[in-house]
């Protein structure tokens, strides 16, 4: 009897994996659908129209959008307004010292943008401020008014009294005619005609600082050296004044 061996069965071949055909063609969208190249690859019908020259199946992302605009003079920054109100508040602020006129932050702002706003010019602005300014300067001082009138500033027509003070009560002395303590030097004077307030002469006015209290001269370095040259010099006269001894 002879013995046979066993045979091991032999493995089963593994199927090979079916092509992907790709998805029906009917499946595909209209712009995508294909036709093969030498390696089964589909091509696209976009890419077959570009190499043909023939205008591209895809569809136009860009319609109903406005093309880019270069930046235009009327969409930059506009800073002649901001050059403008500065231009105009400067005009403000110095004619209203130069006709001193005391005038609250809130006026020169609503002063400023209505000139502004009109797009006036600093001249345009000088032109109409100055009337108002005017009237106001001739109300607070009525004995300057004839040189107001004229067109002269008040700063101008004050400053030989500001001088005056400064010399005699210090540097640092700054006027305020809208003071009582201050406005005698507007209507301190008299006319010798018709006997109405009238701005004092420079001599009045330096004499008024010296004999009245409220300017405290007498304790100023001015008015102690005055004080001190007046008691020498009355020395010196009495001491002139002694009768001189007879020789024997």
């Amino acid at each position: 009897m002879t013995d046979t061996m066993p045979t091991a069965p032999m493995p089963e071949q593994p199927a090979e994996p079916p092509v992907d055909q790709g998805p029906p063609a009917d499946a595909v969208p209209q712009d995508m659908q294909t036709t093969a190249n030498s390696d089964g690859s589909p091509i696209p019908q976009q890419s077959i129209a570009e190499a043909n020259g023939e205008p591209s199946p895809v569809a136009d992302t860009t319609a109903g959008t406005a093309p880019l605009q270069a930046p235009t003079a009327d969409m930059q920054p506009d800073d002649e307004d901001a050059g403008g109100h500065d231009a105009v508040a400067t005009v403000i602020i110095n004619m209203a010292h130069d006709y001193m006129v005391p005038m609250s932050d809130q006026s020169k702002v609503e002063w400023v943008h209505h000139l502004a706003e009109s797009k006036a010019t600093p001249e345009e602005a000088k032109a109409a401020f100055q009337p108002f300014a005017e009237q106001i300067a001739m109300g607070l001082y009525p004995t300057f008014v004839p040189q107001i009138q004229a067109g002269i500033p008040v700063k101008l027509l004050l400053d030989p009294y500001v001088e005056v003070a400064k010399q005699m009560l210090g540097s640092e002395q700054q006027p305020d005619f809208t003071d009582p303590k201050w406005s005698a030097a507007l209507d301190g004077g008299r006319d010798p005609k018709t006997g109405r307030p009238v701005p004092m002469s420079l001599s009045e006015w330096r004499q008024n600082i010296m004999s009245n209290p409220v300017f405290d001269w007498k304790h100023t370095k001015q008015g102690q050296e005055t004080m001190a040259n007046m008691a020498e010099s009355l020395h010196q006269s009495f001491s002139n004044a002694q009768p001189q001894e007879q020789q024997p």
